[in-house]
């Protein structure tokens, strides 16, 4: 299915070190949080630090979920295209902002 080569790559060690190097995102790959390089991060450093005081969030407004929902349909029934990626991107970034 799409979806999961999809998650796949983006959560995959060589995806999250390149998004690391090119926007200094922290990674969420075990493999890829464990380089060298990530790990000397001042930024990185920072987060880590952090992780004391927080907390999982439960609660999340309630059409947070509806622009996923809606590229998670699409690529399931098969309606989903590549070239359509920035108005479902868009969708989900507005939808986000609403929601705050």
């Amino acid at each position: 299915m799409a979806a999961h080569e999809l998650a796949k790559y983006l959560s995959g060690e060589e995806s999250q070190l390149a998004r690391f190097e090119e926007n200094g995102i922290a990674p969420c790959n075990k493999a890829a949080a464990a380089n060298s390089k990530v790990t000397s991060d001042p930024n990185v450093q920072a987060l880590v630090a952090q992780q004391e005081f927080a907390h999982a969030q439960t609660a999340v407004p309630a059409n947070f979920w509806t622009a996923p929902n809606t590229l998670y349909t699409a690529m399931q029934d098969g309606s989903f295209t590549l070239e359509e990626i920035a108005t479902y991107a868009k969708t989900l970034n507005d939808s986000i902002k609403a929601s705050q």
